[in-house]
């Protein structure tokens, strides 16, 4: 179930505003979240105002407290391995959000999500 709700809530995202998560061919992935790059908008913002609707989006980290990953060099454990420039990292960590995709999430809930990302995007 919660692929298919993964790939509804997907197909309801609108790529003028992100993109979306991706999988390489043969790729398994239990689509726990989904990861959305944000083409106008700087991700902390979104969030704030996701997570004021009800919805738990995050930046990298998993945790429902902290909704927003540290850069590495300022995370207290991460910053001793960084030791070079991470080119891809650096350009879509402020761009970069993920939202939940629950196999108990009915449509009604899908298309919420779905509205509100496209909505603030």
């Amino acid at each position: 179930a919660r692929t298919q709700n993964a790939d509804k809530l997907m197909s309801l995202i609108d790529q003028n505003k992100y993109f979306i998560q991706q999988e390489i061919d043969n790729a398994v992935s239990c689509r726990n979240r989904i990861m959305l790059l944000s083409k106008n908008k700087l991700a902390k913002e979104l969030i704030n105002v996701l997570r004021t609707m009800g919805i738990a989006a995050n930046n990298l980290t998993q945790s429902y407290l902290s909704a927003y990953q540290e850069h590495v060099t300022e995370d207290h454990v991460l910053c001793k391995y960084y030791t070079t420039y991470l080119g891809v990292y650096e350009k879509v960590l402020p761009q970069l959000l993920t939202i939940p995709s629950s196999p108990a999430l009915t449509n009604r809930e899908i298309e919420y999500i779905a509205n509100q990302v496209n909505k603030i995007g």
